[in-house]
């Protein structure tokens, strides 16, 4: 009798296993094929905060720091000083000099670059303008590459690695870097603080920098998140 009864509940909780695990193993199928497009869905995405009223995708630049955060309408209403904003509405991040008539008038470009290394004295850091493991690519014709936007690009995606790795605050850039770069044909460049990196459709032109167009890091308020304790 006894023997029985384990037995039983012996063969209760190996049931019991496998529907459990059964379970899990649907729901985690039905997760990954339904539910996580879905919910990696930009279209959808934008749709829902949009009903919900929470994006404000056009991010106004000034310094390296978003000073103002709107709807693509209500960008029309800001009238202070910015270096450039920025639409990120979807996962292409497109950088503007001004408010565009069309913010979906834009090209993805074709350009791929193997490795960027920014370079400050001995140090290096890897960063890539295109990730699409965090959903992001800069790679648009036009989007320029240049101080003002890695002042911004660095605090928004590396900063914690930036302070680490070189130990200064990011306006520091101001007082000169490289970026090197490996092109998607295995060209070698290297582009500093008065230099300009502007995407086209299928590669890339490099300028220099308008001297009136230089920040002015007079203005720069200054930043001690580089001060890591021990």
């Amino acid at each position: 009798m006894l023997y029985s009864i384990i037995s039983f509940f012996g063969k209760l909780s190996y049931e019991l296993m496998w529907l459990f695990s059964y379970v899990e193993i649907m729901f985690t199928r039905a997760y990954n094929q339904i539910i996580l497009p879905v919910k990696n869905n930009e279209l959808l995405k934008f749709i829902n905060t949009s009903v919900a009223g929470e994006i404000k995708p056009i991010h106004f630049v000034k310094n390296g720091d978003v000073i103002h955060k709107t709807t693509r309408n209500g960008s029309l209403d800001f009238n202070e000083d910015y270096d450039f904003l920025v639409d990120t509405t979807l996962s292409h991040e497109v950088i503007y000099d001004s408010i565009p008539d069309n913010f979906d008038d834009y090209i993805v470009s074709n350009t791929e670059f193997i490795l960027t290394e920014l370079f400050i004295g001995e140090h290096k850091m890897k960063i890539n303008f295109v990730d699409k493991s965090q959903g992001y690519t800069y790679a648009i014709v036009n989007n320029k590459i240049d101080l003002k936007f890695l002042m911004f690009f660095i605090k928004k995606h590396y900063h914690h690695m930036f302070c680490l790795i070189f130990n200064i605050p990011v306006a520091e850039l101001v007082n000169g870097y490289n970026l090197k770069i490996i092109d998607g044909n295995v060209n070698m460049l290297t582009i500093n603080e008065e230099q300009i990196l502007c995407y086209t459709k299928n590669g890339y032109i490099i300028e220099s920098v308008d001297k009136s167009d230089v920040v002015d890091d007079s203005q720069i308020e200054p930043n001690l998140d580089h001060l890591l304790e021990d």
